[in-house]
C-alpha cells in the first residue's frame, strides 16, 4: 500500500461524489452490498426505489448516474429519476425499466451522486 500526502492551493469549487450505492433490487427490502453516505434503499413497488442519504445533499440540484444488470424480459435495464418526482436533499426516487418502458427489478443496481462541496466560505455554485 502506498500512502501519498499532497497539498493543493486553489480557490476552485470541488465537485465530488457525495454518495454511492450498490444494491440488490430483487430482495425485500433491497439489500445494500456496499455504499457511502446512503442510509437506506426501499422498494415501494416493482422497479421503484427510494434512496435516502445519511447526510443530506446541499440541495436537490445534484447529478445521479446509474447502471444495472437486467432481470426479466426485454433489453435494458434503464435507470432514471422516477417520473413525477423531484430529487430533494434528503432522498431520491429511482426507476428501473426495460427498453419497452415496463418497470422491473434488477439484481445489481449501482448509483452515484455528484454535487458541489462547500469549501472556504463558498455557499453557492456557478451555473454554466
Amino acid at each position: 500500500m502506498i500512502h501519498v500526502t499532497y497539498l493543493v492551493f486553489c480557490s476552485a469549487i470541488v465537485y465530488g461524489c457525495r454518495a454511492w450505492v450498490n444494491f440488490d433490487g430483487t430482495t425485500t427490502p433491497p439489500t445494500i452490498r456496499a455504499s457511502g453516505n446512503i442510509s437506506s434503499v426501499t422498494r415501494p413497488s416493482t422497479g421503484i426505489y427510494i434512496v435516502t442519504f445519511t447526510n443530506s445533499m446541499p440541495d436537490g440540484n445534484y447529478v445521479m448516474n446509474g447502471n444495472a444488470i437486467q432481470v426479466g424480459a426485454g433489453n435494458g435495464p434503464i435507470i432514471s429519476i422516477s417520473n413525477g418526482t423531484t430529487p430533494n436533499s434528503a432522498s431520491i426516487s429511482v426507476t428501473c425499466t426495460n427498453d419497452a418502458g415496463a418497470v422491473q427489478n434488477a439484481s445489481i443496481i449501482n448509483l452515484t451522486f455528484f454535487s458541489f462541496i462547500v469549501n472556504k466560505g463558498q455557499h453557492s455554485h456557478n451555473k454554466l
